[in-house]
């Protein structure tokens, strides 16, 4: 399930975490906390059955308010995990994890909804897990990663050296980084193009 919630009883590992960084399978989250819920949602049923017949949380995460009339099984599978989000938000669970939720969504929709569940951890104080393997979609919420692979902690700290060190598979960017640093470019680190690209006026300026 992409997006499940801990209601209560949270463990005491996340009690001083407001967002963070995971990257693991579900059964090695569940040796962290062991009172994952979900929602089962009928999909023959409208979204309004779910949401109300209007909804606050539709339009910063670019929904039209249309959506409400239609079936669940209609959705495409990224409005379906942005429900799915919706409906647990509503139950002002203490922490919401979003599993590789990211997967299939485009760029625009992935900036809304880091903007959404930022804007949701800083108003409703609902701490917010995003487990990814994706390491550029990390980077946009979060400076540290806990990394587990079968059930033991491999890795907990910095996201970028998580990368540098093999944890988290390195992306293009920072493949760049590193040869251009190899023919003397001295570039730094970054997982933003934006920041690259500062880099490297600075670098030839």
């Amino acid at each position: 399930m992409e997006v499940m919630y801990v209601k209560n009883n949270l463990n005491s590992y996340f009690i001083n975490k407001n967002l963070i960084g995971f990257s693991g399978e579900i059964n090695d989250l569940k040796i962290l906390t062991n009172n994952l819920e979900h929602f089962d949602l009928n999909k023959k049923k409208k979204v309004k059955t779910y949401l109300g017949k209007t909804n606050e949380y539709l339009k910063p995460l670019g929904l039209g308010e249309n959506l409400l009339n239609m079936k669940l099984e209609n959705l495409g599978s990224t409005n379906y995990k942005l429900i799915m989000l919706i409906k647990t938000i509503s139950i002002k669970p203490q922490m919401i994890i979003l599993n590789n939720i990211e997967i299939g969504m485009n760029d625009r929709i992935a900036n809304r909804l880091i903007r959404f569940i930022k804007s949701i951890n800083s108003y409703y104080n609902i701490k917010i897990m995003v487990s990814s393997k994706n390491s550029i979609f990390l980077s946009k919420f979060v400076k540290d990663v806990l990394v587990m692979k079968k059930g033991i902690i491999k890795y907990q700290g910095s996201l970028m050296l998580a990368v540098k060190q093999n944890f988290l598979d390195k992306p293009a960017i920072l493949k760049f980084v590193e040869m251009a640093n190899l023919k003397g470019a001295a570039l730094k680190d970054t997982f933003e193009e934006k920041e690259l690209l500062k880099e490297i006026y600075r670098s030839v300026s």
